[in-house]
């Protein structure tokens, strides 16, 4: 044979030639091992939706799913933190937080919600009790005045 067919695909970074690879390779030629499979996805975690990542390396959804739950949660706790900092500044309210995270404003209330409902269980647990409110110490402080003379 004097000529090769060959095609020269220019990509714009690693990652998107990582990508190719992994996509190349899931459909012909040497599988990716499902451990590779997993690492991958926890790479890509939230830079790709799971059916994208799920259709790249020739898998089902709910593995994605599993091998990303950390992440998830991760992500999760991420953007309920920041839905709350935005609630917490008087001049949001929660429609104006919820179109920054693209959710409804029903969900915004039951994410901040939860999030008081962990703060007084914090605070019942403080007590050992979890059935009765946190009470507080008094402490009388008495200052005396001392006069030097």
């Amino acid at each position: 044979m004097d000529e090769i067919p060959y095609e020269i695909i220019e990509t714009q970074s690693e990652k998107e030639l990582k990508m190719l690879a992994y996509q190349k390779n899931s459909h012909h030629g040497l599988q990716l091992k499902n451990e590779e499979k997993e690492k991958y996805a926890q790479e890509m975690y939230g830079q790709m939706t799971n059916q994208a990542l799920a259709e790249l390396l020739s898998i089902d959804v709910r593995t994605i799913e599993r091998w990303t739950k950390s992440q998830a949660e991760a992500a999760k706790k991420e953007r309920d933190r920041k839905i709350c900092e935005l609630y917490l500044k008087a001049w949001n309210t929660q429609q104006s937080i919820s179109e920054i995270f693209g959710l409804t404003q029903p969900e915004i209330t039951s994410i901040i919600n939860n999030i008081k409902k962990r703060q007084l269980s914090f605070f019942y647990n403080l007590n050992g009790d979890n059935d009765k409110p946190f009470k507080s110490l008094i402490y009388n402080i008495r200052i005396r005045s001392v006069s030097s003379g």
